[in-house]
């Protein structure tokens, strides 16, 4: 599986597919891992940390 970047870079951050509440007030970075094989896609969620 390989990390295709944050959701968000796909959905656009206003989507109406993301529910805000859900992610970004956990501090949680929803990302789209894929298969570039099968073509498999999955969202997972990390923890954001202050860099």
């Amino acid at each position: 599986m390989l990390d295709g970047g944050p959701v968000e870079d796909y959905l656009g951050s206003y989507s109406p597919y993301m529910e805000k509440s859900t992610w970004q007030e956990q501090n949680y970075c929803i990302h789209l891992l894929y298969c570039p094989d099968c073509h498999y896609d999955v969202r997972a969620a990390w923890e954001m940390v202050i860099v």
